[in-house]
Formats: C-alpha cells, sequence, structure tokens
C-alpha cells in the first residue's frame, strides 16, 4: 500500500498527462534524495552483538527458513545446529552471525532488508536460502553475504547520505508508487542476484564479479527510467549474463578505435612531430603573405595592404599597394617592417583599434 502523498504524486504528476517541467522534476528528485536519506541512520550503526534484541532478529531469520520447531536438544547440540544453520543462510561468521553487521556501512539497514524479505516475501526467501543450501557447496549462493554487500551497492548507487545537487533533475517514478520502494527495491535485486549468480555458475571466488555483474545490471536497468516497480523486474529480466556480455563485446566493438591502447600509444609517438609539421605549415603561410583591405577615414575601401613574414621568421614587412598583388609580393616594395622580438602581444576581433575606434565613432553619432 502507499500513503495518501505518494499515491497523490503517484497517479497526478508523475504519471499525469502533462510532460512533467525541469522545476517539477528537480522537486521529485530532492524528495528523492532526501527520503533515501532517511536510511542514513540505520546505514551507519553497528549492529550491537552484545544486544539481545539485535539479535533476535538474526534468530528470526533463521526461525523462518528452517521451520522454527521448537527444539528441545541440549545447549552444546543446539549451538552446533544453529552454526551449521548460519552457515547455510550465508553469513561470513557462522559462529556469531551479529559481526557481520558490524561494518558501515551498510550496518544494520541490510539486517532490515533482509527481515522485510524474511516476513513480506517469505517464499521469496525460503527459495533463496533453500535453493542455496540444498547445492553443492562450491556453487551456492551465500545469501546473508550477498544481502549485506547488496545493501551497501544500493546505497552507493543511490547515493544513500549525499547532499541534492542543484539543477539535477535525475528522479526514478518506480520510487513514487511504493511506500515502502526501498524495501522491494532492495527484494528485486537480491532475486536478481540470486539469478546471476546461477547464471554464472559462480563459486565463492568469483564474489566480487558477480557483484559487478550486477551493478551493472541494476544501474543499466536504472537508466531506463522504469516507471514501476514490474517494469523494474521486466527490464532486469531482459538483462541476463549473456545479454551484458553481449552488451559488453557490442560496446567494446563500436567504440571509436582511436582509444585502443596501441592507437593512443602510436598518437603520443607522432603527436610532437605533427604538431611541428603544423608550426611549419602556419609559418610558410606567414612567410608567403597577405593582403587586406585598407579602410579609409570615411570607411570606404581605397587601398590594399600587405603583409609577410620574413624567411628568417625574425621581421614581419608590410607596406601599402593600389590594387590586389597577383602573385607573391617582394620584400622590396614593402617598405615597412616591424621585428618580431618587438611584439608583446597579439590583440583580435572587438580588442583590435580600429575595431575600438569604430565603436568610439558609432557612440559619438548617437550622442
Amino acid at each position: 500500500s502507499r500513503t495518501p502523498n505518494i499515491c497523490h504524486l503517484s497517479q497526478h504528476v508523475i504519471r499525469g498527462n502533462r510532460p512533467i517541467k525541469a522545476e517539477m522534476a528537480h522537486q521529485l528528485y530532492v524528495l528523492q534524495v532526501l527520503t533515501f536519506n532517511l536510511l542514513e541512520e540505520r546505514m551507519m550503526t553497528k549492529m550491537d552483538p552484545s544486544d539481545q534484541a539485535q539479535r533476535d532478529i538474526i534468530f528470526e531469520l533463521r526461525r523462518i527458513a528452517f521451520d522454527g520447531e521448537n527444539d528441545s536438544s541440549g545447549t552444546e547440540k543446539r549451538k552446533a545446529m544453529y552454526t551449521k544453520d548460519y552457515k547455510m543462510l550465508g553469513f561470513t561468521n557462522h559462529v556469531n552471525p551479529a559481526m557481520d553487521f558490524t561494518q558501515t556501512p551498510p550496518g544494520m539497514l541490510a539486517l532490515d532488508n533482509m527481515l522485510y524479505l524474511a516476513k513480506l516475501h517469505q517464499d521469496t526467501y525460503i527459495r533463496i536460502v533453500l535453493e542455496n543450501s540444498s547445492r553443492e557447496d562450491k556453487h551456492e549462493c551465500p545469501f546473508g553475504r550477498c544481502a549485506i554487500e547488496l545493501t551497501r551497492m544500493l546505497c552507493e548507487i543511490l547515493q544513500v547520505g549525499e547532499l541534492p545537487n542543484e539543477g539535477c533533475n535525475d528522479y526514478h517514478p518506480m520510487f513514487f508508487t511504493h511506500d515502502r520502494a526501498w524495501e522491494e527495491f532492495f527484494c528485486v535485486c537480491i532475486q536478481l542476484l540470486n539469478k546471476t549468480w546461477k547464471e554464472m555458475r559462480a563459486t565463492a571466488e568469483d564474489f566480487n564479479k558477480v557483484m559487478q555483474v550486477v551493478r551493472e545490471q541494476i544501474t543499466r536497468t536504472l537508466a531506463m527510467k522504469p516507471s514501476s516497480l514490474d517494469q523494474l523486474k521486466g527490464k532486469l529480466r531482459g538483462l541476463s549474463y549473456s545479454e551484458i556480455l553481449r552488451l559488453r563485446q557490442s560496446e567494446r566493438m563500436s567504440q571509436d578505435d582511436f582509444q585502443s591502447p596501441p592507437i593512443i600509444e602510436l598518437r603520443e609517438r607522432i603527436q610532437p612531430e605533427i604538431l611541428e609539421l603544423i608550426k611549419q605549415q602556419r609559418l610558410n603561410r606567414l612567410c608567403e603573405g597577405s593582403c587586406f583591405r585598407k579602410l579609409g577615414n570615411r570607411r570606404r575601401q581605397e587601398k590594399f595592404w600587405f603583409c609577410r613574414l620574413s624567411l628568417n621568421h625574425k621581421v614581419l614587412h608590410y607596406g601599402d599597394l593600389d590594387e590586389s598583388p597577383q602573385g607573391e609580393v617582394p620584400f622590396e616594395l614593402l617598405t615597412d617592417k616591424i621585428p618580431v622580438s618587438d611584439i608583446k602581444s597579439v590583440v583580435t576581433g572587438k580588442d583590435c583599434p580600429h575595431m575600438k575606434e569604430k565603436s568610439a565613432l558609432k557612440q559619438n553619432k548617437v550622442l
């Protein structure tokens, strides 16, 4: 179920007929960030292994998964049984799984997610746990370890604890369709993780590799902006491990060949030579010279003037011409010159003196 405010936002704003404007999109993004930031306290709270109430949550996870019949066995036998069960639940510390929740992030938030799954999606929870406990040891997906690492990953992806960015409109419509959207999102993603683990035929040594693939599946799907949790599930189903491999290969092939290491190395090696060639071409053009129209006081095009660089690149020769030259202008005809060493700066565009004079004339006319 959803709260009235979330329901109103979902029906009348996000799913309304009118397109969402940038300002509204930003406000939705801010609301999303602030909502997720409510998780920060639990994310940064370490479990206290001596706190019986907190340990009872772990007992509850065990009870739901493994029938929960009252056991009248002796203390030692019960401890051995619990250790076996905690191993089947996929905790790293089989003797005292409370220690698995002392790292922050994700802290107690991971345990909250696991309990939500176990209570509200009990069939899914039991299926995941029992399915893995019956596999060969080397291929079992450790539910506890995965749930903790997945919670940490989701916090990173959704930037839990970060402040909103000015001008950012990156909100996700599906998070406004359920008042427990975070928990439901986790439940969808833990099933994805379990599915991907099987598709990859992963072992404990592949744990980090599996998590990288799952991160890619989630981030690619979020980029599609699914409008609901059901749509999220559908899009994730289409992003199987084999599809991720296909996309990776396709993207590698479509990448610009110039980004491949051999090409980058070659580019770095020949870049100085290319820059020197460009420099020589520009100097040669300066040595050939160029003709420019000369504007008189009344802005009439009265004459031409020509400028060229000396062959030793040390002097700029220039002079007036009666008409536009055909071919090369000899240095002897260019009576004025400026030593390059005397040039302190080069101005262009509106900073040129004749452009400033033009501007001043315009202003005087207005006055």
